[in-house]
């Protein structure tokens, strides 16, 4: 086994659970996820805010200090900490040309209603200090997701600038004692309206004025106005912001803050890790913001941004039973199981002529019964779902659960035979089924991703038969057991080299493709098709025969596979991957080398790349779901050792820390 690697200092630390970044440069590089919805509050480095939803960017809101003529937006201040948290993200800013001013100015995002709230308080303010505060640039941009736009990683120059006043063209704003609505110049789009805590100077300004406060505050608006104004800074006491799409905000600004941070403190406390390792105890803490903010009742979202689309897979349910939110996995699970198809006589295994017969044709038994029909498009994501929701089950135990799956489960493993396994020898194709199957495509040949999928489907189905006490079904999914088991130990299993193959051709002499990718390396771990042995040598597989690379900050990460030329999807560093790959080290006993990949794959994402807390990939986007809801099972039921199997009487607890 390779020896594990050192940490090394990564971009932002880890403080009390806390992740920390001092003097970093970005803008707008955290989202805060709003209200199960289409919707953020854009947080960074550096204290400044832009809030979007839907297809409206609603405005940007910076923040400045004026003490004896001088004026300097807080974001441009030369000492500035921030700290990041699941839902809440806290500046604290000193600047040597207002010595004894500390200014903390803090965001918090809401769960109940598209907004959020922020919380400045100074302290060694002097008589005559005040606060200056811009809020502008709100445009509607007709058809486009700005969960996609404005991802950090889709286009990471956008973290570079803080403010264009062009964004403010044609921007209608109200004025009101306590607050403003800004609105965009397409009469379509929504206003945010924005309420303070603090009665002060408010004013119309000209946006194109926005770098210098005090020319600012002289201009008069005109094609690009700016909402802004002045606020007397009071030593020690708080001024509150509460800003919410459509109509004003149900509370009061203090209130909106509390209610905010209650909602964030809710949300680290569903994962609360405590180990030596001060990197993995903060990131932890990050995690349920990030499955919450895939969360748009009923179902988990492929991602947080960039890919907010509603899809049964791929690895996007596991977090939520690691969470705790049983109930969401079970609307999820109802969601499904009532697209699923009852009755439909498709046979043939017909191809689509469209795609060079890359897919199926809306004619096959693809289509048919077992089917499910919602958000899958031309993919198999419907595997991985029931492989996610039979795990729920096995964690809870939940009888309620069990009556729903036992009957969509049966209907799937008879609709992945006879999609899959048409020649019933126990060993199914693979057919658009995992993350980096895009570009993949085996021909009708057998391969090992479904049926390690095939095998563990088959052992609950077999367990809910039991408990059912349908002998008669019990007997059948074991002797279907044995079938998958044999032909995957006869036909796929190399046993001179100690891994399973790629996939065996169908037809000719059926040759075994021998260069396997991290598929058919974790999955058979995990399905249970291979014995202890077996699986260590497999894992050495993952070692030798794949590209491994040492990562700057500490741990490794290796690649999904050798395919040549390396075309969208089919040979990335992929954290989800690693996320499971280190799973089944962890599964197999080797508690060191699985922390080295798993380290090697969070250290990266959520300390040392573009987005604090993220764990996500630029392929995939900030939070992206089959990389963090892996990361929470691989956290709790891999390093922790906590594998429940509630139906059988059994929870296993097997640490397997470094």
């Amino acid at each position: 086994m390779p020896t594990p690697s050192r940490s090394a200092p990564t971009r932002y630390q880890a403080r009390e659970g806390v992740i920390v970044g001092r003097n970093q440069p970005r803008f707008f590089n955290r989202p805060l996820y709003l209200a199960n919805t289409a919707a953020f509050v854009l947080a960074g480095d550096r204290p400044a805010l832009r809030f979007a939803s839907g297809d409206t960017v609603h405005g940007t809101f910076l923040i400045g200090i004026v003490r004896d003529g001088r004026t300097t937006w807080l974001h441009a201040w030369r000492e500035v900490t921030a700290e990041f948290r699941a839902g809440h993200v806290r500046w604290m800013a000193r600047d040597a040309r207002f010595p004894g001013l500390t200014v903390t100015l803090e965001v918090v995002g809401l769960g109940d209603e598209v907004g959020f709230a922020g919380r400045l308080v100074a302290r060694g303010a002097r008589r005559g200090d005040e606060l200056v505060w811009a809020y502008g640039g709100a445009v509607r941009h007709a058809d486009k997701n700005l969960n996609w736009e404005l991802d950090p990683h889709r286009d990471p120059k956008q973290t570079e600038r803080a403010f264009d006043p062009a964004a403010c063209a044609g921007n209608r704003v109200a004025l009101a004692a306590d607050g403003f609505a800004l609105t965009p110049a397409d009469e379509k789009a929504l206003p945010s309206v924005v309420r303070c805590s603090e009665r002060g100077a408010w004013r119309l300004a000209d946006a194109a004025a926005w770098v210098e406060e005090a020319a600012l505050m002289r201009s008069a608006a005109g094609a690009q106005p700016l909402a802004c104004g002045r606020i007397a800074l009071r030593r020690g006491r708080a001024v509150t912001w509460a800003w919410a799409r459509g109509a004003a905000p149900r509370r009061t600004p203090a209130e909106t803050f509390a209610v905010g941070l209650a909602r964030s403190r809710a949300l680290a406390a569903r994962v609360v890790v405590e180990t030596p390792d001060e990197r993995l105890n903060a990131a932890s803490a990050m995690l349920p913001a990030a499955l919450d903010g895939a969360w748009y009742p009923p179902v988990f979202r492929h991602g947080a941004m960039l890919w907010n689309l509603a899809f049964p897979g791929w690895r996007t349910v596991f977090g939520g039973t690691v969470a705790g939110w049983h109930d969401r996995v079970a609307a999820q699970a109802k969601y499904y199981f009532a697209s699923q198809v009852k009755s439909r006589a498709k046979r043939g295994a017909a191809m689509d002529e469209r795609l060079l017969l890359t897919i199926p044709a809306k004619a096959s038994r693809f289509y048919g019964r077992g089917h499910v029909e919602a958000d899958q498009a031309f993919y198999n994501m419907q595997t991985q779902f029931f492989d996610q929701v039979l795990h729920a089950w096995r964690w809870t135990g939940d009888a309620a659960l069990g009556r729903l799956l036992r009957p969509a489960l049966e209907l799937h493993l008879e609709w992945a035979r006879e999609c899959f396994d048409p020649d019933d020898d126990g060993l199914y194709e693979s057919v658009i089924n995992v993350w980096p199957t895009d570009s993949v495509w085996y021909a009708g040949g057998a391969g090992v991703e479904e049926t390690a999928y095939a095998y563990r489907g088959h052992r609950a189905a077999r367990d809910l038969a039991r408990l059912a006490g349908d002998e008669a079904a019990v007997r059948r999914h074991e002797r279907r057991l044995e079938k998958i088991y044999a032909a995957f130990q006869q036909k796929l299993w190399i046993a001179g080299k100690g891994h399973a193959g790629l996939y065996r051709e169908q037809g000719t002499d059926g040759r075994l493709h021998e260069d396997a990718w991290l598929y058919g390396i974790f999955l058979p771990i995990d399905a249970g098709l291979v014995d202890a042995t077996q699986a260590v040598q497999s894992l050495g597989y993952a070692e030798h025969g794949l590209q491994n690379d040492a990562m700057p900050a500490g741990g490794r990460q290796v690649w999904t596979s050798n395919f040549v030329p390396g075309m969208w999807s089919v040979r990335e560093r992929w954290p989800g991957d690693n996320y499971h790959l280190a799973l089944a080290y962890f599964q197999s006993g080797l508690g060191a080398e699985g922390w080295d990949v798993m380290r090697g794959a969070f250290l990266t994402t959520a300390f040392d790349h573009l987005v604090p807390g993220d764990f996500g990939a630029p392929a995939g986007g900030t939070d992206f779901g089959d990389c963090a809801h892996m990361f929470a099972r691989t956290l709790v039921e891999g390093l922790f050792g906590y594998a429940p199997d509630r139906p059988n009487g059994v929870v296993r607890v097997a640490p397997q820390f470094p």
